[in-house]
């Protein structure tokens, strides 16, 4: 079993976090993905949910777009891993609120296909899973009434 270091907590704490991690993992099964009438790949499924947060007011975090509308009026700043492939510590999609201080994590799938940090990231609730837009216009928000959607 792999360590996961949270904030440096005492051995005694870290190995309680650990089993109760392990247990959630093991115990919980992972959920499938729903019938669809067409198959759709990820990178797809990507590039629908950014028009999602588009369309919801969030700003792609770039440079420009940092420079450009960082004192506007808007909702919050959207970001994803290129080359996430063997970087478990980030899922598919951060949405950040306005002033940055709160984040969705959120993993895309396409088929019910894991990697073992994406599972233990799920199971423990710090990510958000989506297999279609739907869902993560669903999870955002859920995201957005639980963390008060104000603008910057």
């Amino acid at each position: 079993m792999s360590r996961i270091v949270i904030d440096k907590l005492p051995p005694y704490y870290q190995e309680q976090v650990e089993r109760k991690l392990q247990a959630s993992i093991q115990s919980t099964p992972m959920p499938t993905a729903p019938v669809t009438a067409q198959p759709m790949d990820e990178a797809t499924l990507q590039d629908l949910c950014e028009r999602v947060l588009d369309l919801a007011g969030y700003r792609r975090l770039t440079e420009k777009n940092m420079v450009a509308f960082a004192m506007t009026n808007m909702k919050g700043w959207f970001a994803h891993i290129h080359h996430a492939v063997g970087n478990p510590l980030f899922s598919d999609l951060l949405v950040f609120n306005g002033d940055m201080t709160r984040c969705l994590h959120v993993e895309l799938k396409v088929k019910p296909k894991f990697s073992r940090a994406q599972k233990s990231f799920i199971t423990a609730r710090l990510w958000k899973l989506a297999f279609t837009a739907q869902e993560f216009s669903q999870h955002l928000n859920e995201w957005e009434e639980s963390h008060g959607s104000r603008m910057h």
